[in-house]
């Protein structure tokens, strides 16, 4: 399931299932008298991310694809090294329909690493 890390002020865990979700969230400060704040929102849970690399075909570029959403937009980054702050663009994907995207891998970097991420630009 999901939970809250409420020292940290984020949602962490696998979600056991899809489906749209009611949340309330309570919080209150230390302070002397104690200041309290209420907020609800919905959770929207969809299908797992999906993620495959494909084998490339002689003379062209390793590639992977990945599951969007239509009319979304997408940029993909890569770095070779998971802890980067320097992550670099790769494309931008612009879904027009639900699906799978595909998009060509960068060459490989010197340490023979190669990390991908997929941002959902809103």
């Amino acid at each position: 399931g999901i939970k809250l890390v409420p020292d940290e002020g984020r949602l962490t865990g696998r979600p056991s299932a899809s489906g749209i979700f009611a949340v309330a969230v309570t919080v209150t400060d230390d302070g002397q008298p104690a200041l309290t704040d209420h907020r609800a929102f919905t959770l929207e849970i969809t299908a797992p991310f999906g993620l495959v690399f494909d084998a490339p075909e002689t003379g062209s570029p390793p590639s992977f694809r990945f599951q969007a959403l239509a009319g979304e937009r997408y940029e993909v980054q890569y770095s070779d090294r998971l802890e980067s702050a320097a992550w670099r663009f790769l494309a931008a994907v612009d879904a027009d329909v639900d699906g799978w995207q595909s998009v060509a891998l960068p060459p490989n970097p010197g340490n023979g690493s190669l990390f991908l991420r997929v941002l959902w630009v809103r």
